[in-house]
């Protein structure tokens, strides 16, 4: 049996039939996929209703994938937690490769977003699609 601990919850105006132990977005819809979700659902609502959502500590939430413990999460298109992707860099074709730190230009950070939200970590593995796993909230 898996237990969570809530810190925090609140509740949103459902804008469709939402599922339990799902991403929610911020517009009372499932998580889009990659988006930053509002929290997770705590029960079945239907579009119309107030749905209650947990949005801290570590709570249940329905895998879309297979995952490791500890694995960044983010949404699929349903609301499911999946792994998230890692950034990478690449350099490209016929690119002069920089062979001293004297032709390496200064690199300026910017601001800016991920392309890909992660909404917690995964504290339990996850084989495949359908368990629900312990998930860390961010």
């Amino acid at each position: 049996m898996k237990t969570e601990i809530i810190l925090g919850a609140s509740s949103i105006l459902a804008a469709a039939d939402l599922v339990q132990r799902r991403f929610i977005g911020f517009d009372g819809t499932l998580c889009a996929a990659n988006a930053r979700a509002r929290g997770v659902s705590a029960a079945d609502t239907k579009a119309g209703q107030m749905c209650p959502i947990n949005i801290s500590g570590e709570v249940l939430v329905e895998s879309g994938g297979a995952m490791a413990a500890g694995a960044p999460l983010a949404s699929d298109a349903l609301g499911k937690a999946v792994a998230a992707t890692a950034l990478s860099v690449s350099v490209p074709a016929g690119a002069t490769a920089v062979t001293s730190t004297a032709a390496q230009p200064d690199l300026v950070e910017a601001g800016g977003y991920l392309p890909q939200a992660v909404n917690g970590y995964a504290i339990d593995a996850a084989a495949g699609a359908g368990e629900f796993i312990r998930v860390r909230l961010v």
